[in-house]
This record gives C-alpha cells, sequence and structure tokens, in this order.
C-alpha cells in the first residue's frame, strides 16, 4: 500500500513538472523567441514580415528574397523600411531595435539574416510622428491648447524650426487671448538615431493678467514709458513690446540711456534689481527697480563737470590731456559710450601722452601715465621750450597756412630720424612714440612724427589730429585743415629709410598734403569724425 502511495505521489510530481514547464515557456521565459525562415518576392512584404517579427521580440530570423533586384532593394530602400518599422514600433510598442543584418545569395534569391535586440521606451506614451514644421507646430498647439503637461514626439527626417522657436509663435494668440502660455520646462531624450529623434517634452503654463499692461511698438516709445514710469519712482514694470527683437530693443541700452539722462537732474539713479520676460513674439517683461540717491546736477555743475554731448566730452578729454589733469574724473548727463572718447583724444593726441593708458567707467575717466608727475612736467617743459624755438625759426610772417604746414613737415624730416635699428630689434624705447622723442632726441617712430607735428601746427595756428591706421603695418600720420581744406600729411613716409637702416635727408612731398583719394593707394584708415575732431582744437 506504501509503495502504491509513493508511486501516485511521483506520478503527480510528473504531471506538475510538466505543467512547470509549459508555464515557463508561455510566461516565465522572455518572450523572444526564434523565427522560421520566411520567403517573400517583393518589398511590400519584406518590410510586413520585418514588422511582425519584430512586434514578437524575435531576436534572430531570416528573410529568403525570390525575386531580389539591385534597385529594388537598395540601401536607400532597405533603411527606409527598417525605418518605418522603427517608428511603428516606437508609437505602437514603446521600444525600439537594434539590429545587424548579413546578406548572401546570388542572382534573383539572396537571404537576410537579422539579429536583434529590444530597448523599452519607458513613460514614452502615444507619441507624435512629426516631419514637417507644420506638424510639429500642430503638435505643439494641441498640447497648449489643452494644457498638456508633456508632449511624446519622433521627428522623422525633421529639418524645421525647433519647438522652442515655434513655442513663441504659438503662445503669442494663448497669452493675448487666453491669458496663458506654455514653456517647455524639461525633455526626454530617449535612444535616437540619425534620422530618428525620440523625446517627451515637459511643458508647463503660466497665468499673466495683461488688460493693464500698455502695447510698445518702437524703441522711442520704451523711452518714453521708462522714462514716465521711473520719473514716478515706480518700483515694477510691466509691459509688452511688439514683434520683440533683441536687438532693435536692447533693454539694456534703454535703462542706461534714461539713467544717464536723467539720474543727476533727479537726484536719483534707476538700478534694476530683477527682471524677466515671455519668450513669445509679442513678449511680456516683468521689471523690479531701485532708486538709488546719487549726485544731483545742480551740485555737479558748481565744478563744472555737466557734459550734455559727445563734443563736449571729447573736448574735455582733450583739455585734461593738455592741462595734464591726468587723474580728473568726468561727470556726465549724457549717455555716450565715454571710453571711445576719451581713448579718441588719446588716438587723436599723442602730443600729450607719455606712455599713458586710459581708465574708465560710467561717470568718470582717468589718464595714468608710466611716468612721475614730475617727470612729465619736465618733459613738457623741455618739448614746448624747444617748439617756440622752432616757431620762431621756420614760421615767418605773412605765410600761408600751406606754407606754414609745408615749413613744419621740412623742419621733421630734416632734424627727425626714424628709429629703424631699435624698431628691427624690437627694444624700441617709449619716448619714440612722443613729441619729446621726435623733437628732443631726434629719433621716433611714426607716432612721434605725427605727435610733433601736431604741437608745430598748433603753435603756428594750424588745426591738427593724428590718424591712425595701417600702411603696410600699424602706422599714424596727420589730418590737417589747411586754408579751409581738409588733407592729409604723413612726414614718416616723406622721410624715407632704407633696408639697410640709412636714410635720406632729401625731403619727399609724396604725402604732404594730399587727398583721401590719393593717400588710400596705399593706406588705409577710418575717416568718419575726423573733420569734427580736427575742428574741435
Amino acid at each position: 500500500m506504501e509503495h502504491k502511495e509513493n508511486r501516485k505521489l511521483h506520478y503527480y510530481h510528473y504531471i506538475l513538472s510538466i505543467v512547470f514547464m509549459l508555464f515557463a515557456i508561455c510566461f516565465i521565459l522572455p518572450q523572444t523567441i526564434q523565427a522560421e525562415t520566411v520567403s517573400v518576392s517583393n518589398t511590400k512584404d519584406f518590410k510586413s514580415k520585418l514588422q511582425e517579427a519584430v512586434e514578437q521580440k524575435v531576436s534572430s530570423f531570416q528573410i529568403k528574397v525570390t525575386n531580389y533586384s539591385k534597385d529594388r532593394y537598395s540601401e536607400k530602400v532597405f533603411d527606409t523600411m527598417v525605418d518605418e518599422c522603427e517608428i511603428s514600433t516606437a508609437v505602437n510598442k514603446n521600444y525600439i531595435f537594434t539590429y545587424s543584418c548579413s546578406i548572401s545569395g546570388s542572382g534573383s534569391t539572396y537571404t537576410y539574416r537579422f539579429q536583434l535586440t529590444y530597448t523599452p521606451l519607458d513613460g514614452l506614451g502615444k507619441p507624435i510622428v512629426v516631419s514637417q514644421e507644420s506638424e510639429l507646430r500642430k503638435a505643439l498647439s494641441d498640447a497648449v491648447k489643452t494644457k498638456a503637461d508633456k508632449l511624446s514626439i519622433i521627428k522623422y527626417n525633421y529639418s524645421g524650426k525647433n519647438e522652442e522657436e515655434l513655442l513663441k509663435s504659438i503662445n503669442n494668440s494663448y497669452l493675448l487671448e487666453q491669458g496663458y502660455y506654455g514653456t517647455k520646462s524639461g525633455v526626454t531624450n530617449y535612444p535616437s538615431f540619425d534620422n530618428i529623434k525620440i523625446q517627451t517634452l515637459k511643458l508647463t503654463y503660466e497665468l499673466t493678467d495683461m488688460k493693464a499692461y500698455p502695447m510698445i511698438k518702437t524703441y522711442e516709445e520704451l523711452l518714453d514709458y521708462i522714462e514716465q514710469q521711473t520719473g514716478n519712482k515706480k518700483y515694477r514694470l510691466q509691459f509688452i513690446i511688439k514683434d520683440y527683437d533683441p536687438k532693435e530693443f536692447y533693454l539694456g541700452k534703454a535703462f542706461y540711456e534714461i539713467d544717464h539722462n536723467l539720474a543727476v537732474k533727479r537726484g536719483y539713479s534707476t538700478k534694476l534689481i530683477t527682471g524677466s520676460y515671455t519668450d513669445t513674439t509679442d513678449a511680456i517683461f516683468d521689471y523690479y527697480l531701485s532708486y538709488p540717491q546719487c549726485t544731483k546736477a545742480d551740485d555737479l555743475k558748481k565744478n563744472g563737470l555737466v557734459l550734455t554731448s559727445s563734443k563736449e566730452w571729447y573736448q574735455r578729454a582733450y583739455e585734461c590731456l593738455e592741462n595734464m589733469e591726468y587723474e580728473l574724473g568726468v561727470n556726465t548727463l549724457y549717455s555716450y559710450p565715454y571710453g571711445k572718447e576719451a581713448m579718441q583724444a588719446v588716438e587723436n593726441h599723442p602730443e600729450y601722452i607719455y606712455d599713458f593708458y586710459v581708465s574708465y567707467s560710467s561717470t568718470q575717466v582717468s589718464y595714468r601715465s608710466y611716468y612721475s608727475k614730475q617727470e612729465i612736467k619736465e618733459m613738457r617743459n623741455a618739448v614746448d621750450a624747444k617748439v617756440s624755438s622752432i616757431i620762431t625759426k621756420v614760421i615767418k610772417k605773412n605765410m600761408t597756412d600751406r606754407e606754414k604746414a609745408k615749413a613744419i613737415h621740412d623742419y621733421i624730416v630734416t632734424n627727425c630720424e626714424y628709429d629703424y635699428k631699435n624698431y628691427k630689434n624690437n627694444t624700441l624705447s617709449p619716448e619714440v612714440y612722443t613729441a619729446y622723442g621726435a623733437l628732443i632726441n631726434k629719433k621716433a617712430v611714426c607716432q612721434g612724427y605725427s605727435a610733433a607735428f601736431n604741437l608745430l601746427a598748433k603753435a603756428a595756428g594750424i588745426k591738427s589730429i593724428t590718424v591712425s591706421g595701417t600702411a603696410g603695418g600699424p602706422h599714424a600720420w596727420n589730418f590737417v585743415l589747411i586754408d579751409g581744406k581738409y588733407v592729409y600729411i604723413d612726414t614718416t613716409w616723406d622721410d624715407p629709410v632704407y633696408t639697410d637702416g640709412s636714410s635720406s635727408k632729401t625731403i619727399s612731398y609724396k604725402y604732404f598734403a594730399v587727398s583721401a583719394k590719393t593717400l588710400a593707394k596705399d593706406h588705409t584708415w577710418v575717416t568718419k569724425g575726423l573733420k569734427t575732431y580736427v575742428n574741435l582744437m
């Protein structure tokens, strides 16, 4: 009896093991099966069989093509079939596959052997396939319209605008009509391929009540609005700029102009604490401001430091150089690139520069020198005495401006030598760049030549400034007003130096009082502003 019971137990165990094996085959083992070789005679069936195998997660299978030709099964056709299967699987099954494929055969019969692996696309949901910009625009528009918190997309051979650019115009209508706009706050990128990009965009929405916001259409309107609001010390500015273009509506520049035009008149300045704007076609701005106190205009005027134009700024910078007030700050009511005017004064008047550099901020400019103030004073005194001596010697009564300019030109060419040796050896001293080098040491480079000409011309009653440009390399010469005409004089190039370092004292007039057209044959420079600067002398 006991023996029969044991046999019965063995029988039950056997049955249970059979059931367990069947269960494991059906449910527990990975759902990856081996497909049999299938035969097809056209690309439609080829794609269909490939799709079936991928949807069953087959790990390896073979497709036998019985009507093969290179044209029907070209690389492009094959890639398109695989791409379409990939997209269909991603959309319907939420996984993608990677594969390797070997091909063998001859004549009209070829066999494709596939090995495949699969990757899940967790959280993808039901993606929308887009190939054209209009399709992506519609998908985004529908998502924003329904305030969807995410949007899954598959870009296939897509080359249009990205979602950020499209959201600008899409948001615009919803923002103006419904009072909200959507932004892409995050993105999940799934494994992709060269021409297939799979993403889930995270979308968030902001509410904005725009009924009281002014609509600004021009930069001038923006300036007027900011001036009015800051004049009333409004601490929050909310406004809309129609068809916003950052290049046209430069907000930083607008606040800068208002602040420096009006701050010292009001006795307080404008400071931007924080600001934001919507990334839409008609951008909405929300700025928070504070108003620090500053020196009033009346106090500045007492010291003669209020300037209202770029010309006044240039003149003041020039006066600092001429009067050796090298560390005097300059305050201004005029919104202008201050450093530009300060540097322009240095460039036009190297006769007052003894190896200087310029530092500047929005309210002051300082000229600094590597020489001490005492050294500069001694050099200036020596140069001034020399200039007086030269003018007495070469300038005669009743000379025309042209005759005076020629006399000065001739003196410099005859008495100054280009420091060619140190130029070649890169051992030039600071003095060669100054009038001190040209007139006292009698050795200079182009900047020293032009600086000496400026000082002598001024002493003779002629307006002259230095021009910087190129002529076979960095170069400097003079722009001069002679008898009512604007001309150029290059004393350096009229004092020729040969390749052995020797110079000729035969005076040349090739570059004396020439026109811009003539000089432009071998000189390059910017002519804008020169007439203004020379007349500010």
